[in-house]
């Protein structure tokens, strides 16, 4: 079965393909203070009966820039700690936080991939977030656009998703590329069941009745013919690519059949 690349191993990844940069703030530090009568607690904010609306509206302004200030902040403080102190020690030290840690890899990976020097202050997390696996040359652009035309996150999703649609409309390397991207996840998804044949060695076919096993056995069928023809294909397009006929590969005929089936596999054969 393939192996499912946790949060951690994930960020490892990024970390790895990413060059460290220069990590100094460019915006102005944060002004945290609440107007008398207000205190900000640990599980709530302490409200005056007689607050202002004017006040009360500027608390709200604050509030927000705070909390998109605080996705940025823990997102740099994991950088920077697996950045000096390696992965074992903020791994350990992040288990303190009140955090998933999925959720804490993804805030370090946004803070990873989209430095300083490119966070646009007058957008919030998310939408850097929307970027974060462009080129910093795209990252700037898109960023700079949503910023001229107070762009939601949704929006500039899919402003991005439309420029994506007509870049790959205009390339038709772009398009088999994807195609060739869909067949290989397709290919990937259908591994699994490599494993899961031996399960025809441990007598759960014995549990099954003959309709559900021919449906098993036409299906398998299906799935061997589908993929030994694009093997046939792919063999074939790589052959012409290549000169030198004693660096081929030699196909397998259609009916190759290298190794006796299984005692169990036998006798479904037999039945059907």
């Amino acid at each position: 079965m393939i192996a499912r690349v946790g949060p951690l191993k994930q960020y490892e990844i990024v970390d790895r393909t990413n060059d460290w940069e220069d990590r100094s703030q460019l915006s102005d530090p944060l002004n945290s203070d609440m107007p008398e009568g207000i205190t900000l607690h640990r599980a709530g904010l302490t409200i005056p009966d007689d607050l202002k609306q004017e006040v009360w509206e500027k608390i709200g302004s604050s509030l927000a820039a705070m909390t998109g200030a605080l996705q940025w902040a823990i997102g740099d403080w994991w950088a920077y700690g697996y950045h000096q102190y390696g992965q074992r020690k903020s791994a350990a030290a992040a288990k303190s936080l009140p955090y998933e840690f999925g959720t804490l890899m993804n805030l370090g990976t946004v803070a990873r991939r989209v430095s300083p020097s490119r966070r646009n202050e007058v957008l919030s997390w998310s939408h850097h977030a929307a970027v974060a696996s462009l080129e910093p040359a795209e990252q700037t652009k898109w960023l700079s656009k949503a910023a001229r035309g107070k762009w939601s996150v949704k929006k500039l999703r899919e402003m991005m998703h439309q420029r994506r649609e007509r870049d790959f409309d205009d390339d038709e390397g772009l398009r088999a590329r994807r195609w060739a991207e869909g067949i290989l996840e397709t290919a990937r998804r259908s591994l699994p069941l490599s494993e899961h044949i031996g399960l025809l060695d441990d007598g759960y076919l014995r549990l099954l009745d003959d309709k559900l096993i021919g449906d098993l056995l036409e299906s398998s069928r299906k799935v061997v013919n589908a993929w030994t023809t694009a093997i046939d294909q792919l063999e074939d397009r790589r052959e012409k690519r290549t000169p030198n006929p004693s660096s081929r590969r030699h196909r397998l005929p259609p009916n190759f059949k290298k190794a006796a089936p299984s005692p169990t596999m036998t006798g479904l054969l037999d039945r059907h």
